[in-house]
């Protein structure tokens, strides 16, 4: 990075924790005032990785939300890279869905990332918005879809799947790995999908099941709608401008089973 100083906010979280792993930077981790996100001035780069937490615990707590996911009015940043998420597309979308096809979220954390998005592009010195897929890897699952499915199928012995739409998976080292790459380089700018793999909900379910059952489990019962089709978030943008690929795939951390324990005593669930 050449000397460049790095901060991350939002160290303490689930991907902020991989990034700070990783990355020569001064670790952000508690929530910003006004005056903490005009000290960010003071850096030549920001990774802004806070606020990943999903539509519903957002909706529980809406402006501490706002707060984490958008830069307030009047703040001036420098070169800034937004970890966004596929939740600014609309969820039930066909084809192929490129950065150049226009957002249209339908929940509410969807909108918070969009608007984000835009907060970035309006007031930093260069705008760098990653969409990211949902984020898994290492012990434990980001909270979301997956903890649903395993934690249901390890507890009830039934995965139900009743929402007709795909995802877009990514491994959280594969994140950071893109981030890497983007941190070696002179300029920041642009909007690009990152993204591991495509994925239909049954598709998911269906290797949650065989998963629970190659490490010790009851093989869970899998309901899953009719329609499985849907739409792939395009990749080949960022590709192309990094020359950086998924190495890690959701049958492969399945696999692994280093998911199992967290599952079984989580205390949360």
């Amino acid at each position: 990075m050449g000397g460049m100083r790095l901060a991350i906010v939002g160290a303490n979280g689930y991907l902020g924790r991989a990034l700070a792993d990783r990355l020569d930077a001064v670790l952000v981790t508690e929530e910003l005032t006004r005056e903490g996100w005009a000290s960010l001035r003071e850096f030549d780069r920001v990774i802004l990785a806070a606020g990943g937490a999903g539509d519903r615990r957002c909706q529980e707590d809406p402006w501490r939300a706002i707060h984490a996911h958008v830069p307030p009015a009047g703040w001036r940043g420098p070169a800034t890279c937004y970890l966004s998420s596929q939740a600014v597309y609309a969820r039930v979308l066909y084809g192929r869905i490129a950065e150049t096809d226009p957002p249209r979220p339908d929940t509410f954390y969807g909108w918070l990332k969009w608007l984000g998005e835009t907060a970035v592009r309006a007031r930093a010195a260069d705008a760098l918005i990653l969409r990211l897929g949902h984020v898994y890897g290492g012990a434990a699952p980001a909270r979301g879809v997956l903890y649903e499915m395993l934690r249901s199928g390890q507890r009830t012995g039934a995965i139900r799947v009743d929402r007709r739409c795909d995802w877009a998976f990514v491994h959280v080292a594969d994140v950071v790995e893109a981030v890497e790459r983007w941190c070696a380089l002179a300029r920041w700018g642009g909007v690009y999908n990152l993204v591991g793999e495509n994925l239909t909900l049954a598709e998911v379910a269906r290797l949650c099941a065989q998963a629970i059952r190659e490490h010790g489990g009851e093989p869970p019962l899998v309901t899953a709608g009719a329609r499985d089709v849907g739409y792939v978030l395009a990749t080949t943008k960022l590709e192309a401008a990094l020359g950086w690929r998924p190495q890690r795939t959701l049958a492969q951390w399945l696999a692994e089973g280093r998911w199992v324990p967290w599952v079984q005593t989580d205390p949360a669930g």
